[in-house]
């Protein structure tokens, strides 16, 4: 269809889908049909000019997306920095899902009940980002985030919103783990779940020394694709290597078991992970 046609509904429905994809901070709020015109509008509310407007064609979304301005920025926090009409919005780096009201941990629910904000402001672990207007996810001011742990916390009033960062990690392990993807992203990862590992019988065929070249090859590939984690198990002195070299690197390195529990006539079986502590660690631990 040409741009500037009015729109049937399946194409502002899918004109709306493209607009939450390419800008989170703009909420569609109605769908409807306008006589005026012949054809479906779309009205929205921009969190980061805290507008509301109407779109009534396709060429009207590329007219108002030419105005945003976009920057990656050097920061362990903030991926990138959106500007829009003089509003600057800090998009947080990583991946961030809703916490529903059942999922928030013991711990998190205690503070919250006592009034207490959990964590550090974020802009005390962030200062510059009090020259930002708004936080994604969610469409606060700075001011109103806390931060603990992998959980983002916004307060204003008595609302409250909590995210959980979803860690991109890496298989590398012998098994597949497709089967526990969905209790992977549970606990808060997106595993990859094909083995990225070399196979026990690539390894049994290396020298000591290749197997560190190996090792040190995936997991700089592994780091290169945006992954943060990996799942480890295998022979002895792999996994040795797997664990410094990955601590080095900044890569967080994850163990896993399934644990077996019986509720009254059922049986069932939970996955559970541990996150083995980072090489300097255990160098502190020895004085050294």
């Amino acid at each position: 269809m040409n741009k500037n046609e009015a729109m049937f509904r399946e194409d502002a429905e899918n004109l709306a889908r493209q607009i939450q994809e390419e800008d989170p901070m703009v909420e569609v709020v109605d769908i409807k049909l306008d006589p005026s015109i012949g054809g479906y509008v779309i009205t929205v509310y921009d969190h980061s000019t805290e507008e509301e407007y109407t779109i009534n064609h396709f060429d009207t979304w590329d007219r108002i997306k030419s105005e945003i301005r976009e920057a990656d920025i050097p920061s362990l926090m903030v991926e990138k920095v959106r500007e829009k009409r003089g509003k600057r919005t800090a998009f947080m780096r990583g991946n961030w899902t809703t916490l529903r009201h059942k999922d928030i941990p013991d711990f998190l629910a205690a503070e919250l009940e006592r009034g207490d904000v959990p964590g550090e402001p974020l802009t005390i672990i962030e200062p510059s980002l009090e020259d930002f207007d708004f936080i994604y996810p969610g469409h606060g001011s700075p001011h109103e985030y806390s931060v603990t742990g992998n959980f983002l916390i916004w307060r204003r009033g008595g609302t409250t919103k909590i995210w959980r960062r979803i860690i991109k990690l890496a298989n590398f392990t012998q098994n597949d783990q497709s089967d526990l993807s969905r209790d992977w992203l549970e606990l808060g990862f997106r595993i990859s779940p094909e083995p990225l590992a070399p196979s026990q019988e690539e390894i049994s065929q290396m020298t000591e020394e290749e197997i560190l070249e190996e090792v040190k090859d995936r997991l700089f590939d592994l780091s290169e694709r945006g992954f943060e984690a990996i799942l480890v198990d295998g022979p002895a002195s792999f996994t040795a290597y797997v664990w410094l070299m990955a601590g080095m690197m900044g890569l967080k390195v994850i163990t896993a078991w399934t644990k077996k529990e019986t509720k009254k006539s059922a049986g069932y079986s939970m996955l559970c992970y541990s996150e083995l502590l980072n090489f300097r660690m255990v160098e502190d631990s020895l004085g050294t």
